[in-house]
């Protein structure tokens, strides 16, 4: 059996595709797993990430890899104490990216 991959922009990414490759941060933190089948929010998290595409498998007969936890509401929590930055800039990105992982890893502030 030969598996197909192609690149889909993520706003034409249609949910209960399969990844074909794992989609990771500009920060190397893993968004999604290789072969985790796409659900509404996941793409949405992926698009909170700068994603603008990703590599979809065209064979739908692996099993899901267990999903990345991530809760969207405490991303869009963390994305309004960005409201008046510029998310499209770099430096801004990754240091939302870094306030994401620590929320991810458990990490605060504090610590």
């Amino acid at each position: 059996m030969v598996m197909r991959l192609k690149f889909i922009k993520i706003d034409d990414l249609p949910p209960g595709s399969r990844l074909g490759e794992e989609v990771k941060s500009s920060k190397e933190i893993v968004l999604a797993k290789k072969d985790q089948l796409l659900d509404v929010r996941l793409i949405q998290v992926l698009k909170s990430f700068g994603v603008n595409q990703v590599r979809i498998s065209e064979e739908g007969d692996r099993k899901e890899s267990p999903a990345v936890s991530i809760d969207l509401k405490q991303v869009d929590q963390i994305k309004k104490r960005f409201r008046n930055l510029d998310l499209k800039s770099e430096v801004i990105k990754q240091l939302f990216e870094i306030c994401v992982e620590r929320h991810v890893h458990g990490k605060t502030s504090k610590s």
